[in-house]
């Protein structure tokens, strides 16, 4: 049965188109991801040293029998679903996190960012499909964007999932002003978009969004303006709805899986006025007034085009060392060298994006940086380069309809005399000036060569009228694009610039063989000697030593000004000799003195490191004890889990327990099965009383009741909608039935 489906699917259409569509896909996979689907080596950047830290984490933790919603191994314990790895708790990660249970963890990873790459292509090619009924031109479309936009940023899989969505937002604009009124379908596909983008990067997600709604408010009005009965008008306003549902499902869903980490980032800062400036090198980077951009529009153009054109001039090269390797010769030949009067205004809009995107990549060159640094959501980004990669992405959408236009000339007669020539001729002139422009920058052989074949593919694609050919050659064209952008990073001579996102040597087999399970005794997080973390120890996911990445930009920010104190390399003490917290108000403005926030963090923590032996304590719970010199006590069991901390201590007389993990709202204590007061200890710290001698048995749980239902409520919404969904089939099925 399996064997004739597929012979019929074969035959369908076209035979030849489909063993193209095929070999093509296929190809383009082997020769982006060959050594990751071998196993030979592994995603490097920051998507393995952060984002794979964390995804093991959670990993080990389902796989335990817990939900994790906190790290003990971060910063002495941090809140864990964050801005950053939110996306863990979606679908999309969660069938990952259950495959490396099967499967190495690296491996399960490597397979998590194809489809991230794959998630944007399918988008692509379901977009350009809804302009053209040619599968291969859709094919160069989502083959294009793969190569073109996803694959050169692998190392950073939050970007990669957010340039992935755009195609797909696009397209669900399109689809859904065409689709039938359908409220609880348009909600269920709203929720699932949204527990995709919360892998993505907050700040991307944002831009596409507004994007996106720019080009839905332009394409609505379009249709209404065309309209010309109530019918077709009706029509329009079933499509608003359809995407208000559908859009303002993933405004709603998206914002309530943030919510979490907004509080948690609200509480951790919220003793500030709001002029803090973190100590930590990296972290003050992200505050900093400088700007990762190119220093002209220029060089963001050559970076838009090919940084490879400029290899030879030293003075260039060392500004072009970005995220992105260019929209490529094919694209940028067939975007300037075949014109086309179809979709005129999608193509404007898209053009003016290219525009904006390349200004805004060289913003401090230019009179939109400083609208930049004043609009709220463009200035929360200090990666202005990355408007390059927008840029590319939208000369991908441009080229589009160029080869569509070729297709249509080489079937159909020219209405004009030398309409042809006239066409060669514009070809021949963007070939022109692409090898003067190699030629000025002293570009190597191999990029003239790939200028020349391309402009020569483009010649022959504009007198093709035989579709087999034409098809032979649209393949051709497609692989030569995919093989250009594979070799680029073997092409640049500085390659520690770029982005060669790979780790060699035998790291899957030794996250393989890592020890499970390992008890945490003490907090020591493998800092080093100077005032920052060690970034890149392995050794961490080996051993599960207490370290991940090194630094969370939304835990407590008061850590970094103890992390190194000896107080910390014990996870937990038992004392009798306690002093109160010094008094201390930012926001009072009590201390003429506390001129800033990082004056107040001084002051707070100079309180601490004060007397290092005496921890402090806040005070509504402070009680002064009397000094035993006999006094000792004993840690007889201890068992640290994501969202559970039990320890059993004995001590011979009452004293406070002071447990070095970072207070949070959603922490609840108990001594012996009874709810006691949590108590502040060191200003960002957890303690307990214990009012009397004897053996006593200690639990820490984190059960925050609003983070747990604001994370939920989008599968339990999904859920309701699916089964009303079911109901709505079987109630229709069966009055059809009768």
């Amino acid at each position: 049965m399996k064997l004739n489906k597929t012979k019929i699917w074969l035959e369908s259409e076209n035979k030849n188109e489909n063993l193209l569509f095929l070999c093509i896909g296929a190809l383009t996979w082997l020769l982006c991801f060959v050594k990751p689907i071998m196993g030979k080596t592994y995603t490097s950047w920051d998507t393995h040293d952060i984002g794979f830290v964390n995804f093991l984490y959670f990993s080990d933790a389902l796989r335990g029998g817990s939900f994790a919603l906190w790290n003990h191994l971060i910063q002495s314990g941090t809140f864990f679903p964050s801005f950053n790895n939110i996306g863990l708790f979606s679908p999309f990660q969660l069938i990952f996190v259950a495959l490396s249970w099967l499967i190495s963890p690296v491996y399960a990873y490597e397979l998590m960012i194809q489809a991230a790459v794959l998630t944007g292509a399918v988008g692509s090619y379901l977009l350009v499909k809804t302009f053209t009924s040619d599968r291969l031109i859709a094919l160069f479309g989502a083959t294009a964007f793969a190569v073109v936009v996803l694959v050169p940023i692998v190392g950073q899989i939050a970007i990669v999932v957010s340039l992935g969505s755009l195609p797909w937002l696009f397209f669900a604009c399109v689809a859904l002003t065409k689709a039938r009124r359908n409220a609880l379908l348009h909600l269920a596909y709203g929720i699932l978009a949204a527990f995709y983008l919360v892998s993505g990067y907050l700040w991307m997600n944002l831009i596409n969004l507004a994007i996106v709604a720019i080009f839905l408010v332009n394409l609505l009005l379009l249709k209404f303006m065309r309209a010309t009965t109530g019918q077709e008008r009706k029509s329009v306003a079933v499509g608003l709805l359809n995407l208000s549902i559908f859009f303002g499902a993933i405004v709603f869903f998206y914002g309530s899986l943030l919510f979490p980490g907004y509080l948690s980032m609200e509480f951790n800062y919220s003793v500030f006025i709001g002029d803090y400036i973190n100590p930590e090198p990296r972290l003050r980077g992200l505050v900093a007034p400088y700007h990762y951009a190119y220093s002209s529009v220029y060089k963001a153009l050559i970076g838009a085009i090919d940084p490879r054109i400029v290899m030879n001039n030293g003075a260039w090269m060392l500004d072009t060392h970005r995220w992105s390797w260019g929209a490529g010769w094919v694209l940028l030949i067939l975007f300037l060298g075949v014109s086309t009067r179809k979709l005129l205004l999608t193509q404007l809009y898209c053009l003016g994006l290219v525009i904006v995107a390349l200004l805004y990549s060289a913003g401090d060159s230019n009179f939109i940086g400083k609208l930049i640094e004043a609009t709220p959501v463009l200035n929360a980004n200090r990666w202005w380069f990355i408007g390059v990669t927008y840029a590319t992405a939208f000369i991908v959408f441009l080229a589009i309809p160029r080869i569509v236009e070729l297709k249509e000339r080489g079937g159909s007669p020219q209405p004009r005399i030398f309409a042809v020539q006239v066409c060669d001729l514009q070809l021949l002139l963007v070939g022109i000036f692409s090898i003067c422009l190699l030629y000025y920058f002293n570009a190597p052989l191999l990029q003239f060569l790939l200028v020349v074949v391309v402009v020569v593919m483009l010649l022959s694609l504009n007198r093709k009228k035989d579709p087999a050919r034409w098809q032979i050659s649209v393949s051709v064209l497609i692989c030569i694009n995919v093989l250009a952008f594979v070799l680029i990073p073997y092409g640049i001579p500085s390659t520690g610039t770029w982005l060669i996102a790979s780790g060699e040597g035998g790291y899957s087999e030794q996250i393989r063989d890592r020890e499970k399970n390992v008890d945490i005794t003490q907090n020591l997080r493998r800092l080093g000697k100077g005032d920052t973390y060690i970034f890149n120890d392995k050794q961490w996911l080996l051993k599960k030593i207490p370290f991940t990445h090194g630094y969370n930009n939304l835990g407590n920010p008061l850590v970094w000004y103890v992390k190194n104190e000896p107080f910390l390399e014990r996870l937990l003490v038992l004392t009798r000799n306690v002093r109160p917290e010094m008094p201390l108000d930012r926001k009072s403005l009590e201390r003429p003195n506390l001129t800033s926030d990082n004056e107040f963090v001084k002051a707070m923590m100079g309180d601490v490191l004060a007397d290092m032996g005496r921890p402090t304590i806040d005070a509504g719970h402070f009680r002064e004890l009397p000094q035993n010199a006999d006094f000792h006590w004993t840690l007889d069991e201890l068992n640290i889990a994501p969202n559970t901390a039990t320890m059993r201590v004995t001590t011979n007389a009452a004293a406070y327990l002071v447990l070095n993990n970072v207070n949070h709202p959603g922490w609840k204590a108990y001594v012996d099965g009874k709810r006691v007061d949590l108590i502040n200890t060191n200003r960002i710290f957890q303690g307990v009383f214990l009012a009397q001698a004897g053996s006593h048995e200690v639990v820490f749980k984190f059960r925050p009741m609003q983070t747990i239902a604001l994370i939920l409520s989008p599968y339990i919404i999904l859920l309701f909608s699916l089964m009303a969904l079911f109901w709505k089939f079987r109630m229709h099925k069966a009055l059809r039935a009768n």
